[in-house]
């Protein structure tokens, strides 16, 4: 399987939709995130073997942009 089969596959898995049904029905954001890990595991490892240092740090680029978008949501509610 290649890395671009392996992205879009957790894609589908992590569906905006899908994350705020369950949000709205209670789910914490920690049970969330453990549930797709546990539901996405092998994909996962299988994605790990596959990362190119490059891709690495793109991921963390990526990170840090969903930081500031977390941080900038908070101030526009307050």
């Amino acid at each position: 399987m290649n890395i671009t089969r392996v992205l879009n596959s957790l894609e589908k898995s992590w569906a905006r939709d899908d994350i705020l049904l369950k949000i709205k029905n209670g789910l914490s954001a920690d049970e969330i995130v453990n549930e797709f890990l546990l539901d996405n595991e092998l994909q996962i490892k299988k994605l790990n073997t596959l990362l190119r240092p490059e891709d690495i740090d793109l991921l963390s680029q990526v990170e840090q942009l969903s930081t500031c978008e977390s941080k900038l949501i908070k101030r526009i509610n307050n």
